[in-house]
């Protein structure tokens, strides 16, 4: 039994772009929540969470 697109709950999963990505360090240095970095993005928490906690090269 297929669900229909307008029943799902959650969007299709989309890939951050690069300028999200970096926009979450950017927010999240600034000392602004994780979870009102979320919520300005249109991400899940989680998403956030997982960027911030992902090792970075430099």
């Amino acid at each position: 039994m297929a669900v229909k697109e307008s029943e799902r709950k959650y969007k299709p999963y989309k890939r951050l772009t690069q300028e999200q990505i970096e926009l979450i360090y950017k927010l999240s240095e600034e000392k602004m929540e994780q979870r009102k970095i979320a919520r300005a993005l249109g991400v899940h928490l989680r998403t956030v969470q997982y960027h911030l906690k992902k090792p970075t090269i430099s």
